[in-house]
């Protein structure tokens, strides 16, 4: 897995992997996706919506971590950048090419 300005070995770390599988949960009316600026729009516990890039996102996670957050592996994923850890097939952003 590689997206963004991280090394791939940043990906296999446990806590890394918990929030992959998380990224996974995330439903799919939870997400405005804008795959041609490889954005999205996450809808999560806070009032607005979470601001997010390959490279970054409005959430505390990241922010206080600075590291991949599971905004950030949902956007991967529907990017088709990621390959998904809950066993379903494609994602949204490679069925719309």
């Amino acid at each position: 897995m590689s997206f963004g300005k991280w090394d791939p070995s940043v990906h296999d770390n446990f806590e890394q992997l918990k929030r992959r599988v998380s990224a996974a949960k995330i439903a799919e009316d939870d997400i405005e996706l804008d795959p041609a600026n490889q954005t999205a729009r996450i809808y999560g516990s806070d009032p607005e919506p979470y601001l997010v890039t390959l490279e970054e996102c409005s959430c505390y996670d990241f922010q206080s971590r600075d590291l991949p957050c599971k905004h950030m592996y949902r956007l991967a994923l529907e990017l088709g950048c990621a390959g998904r850890t809950d066993g379903s097939p494609g994602s949204r952003a490679a069925e719309q090419i």
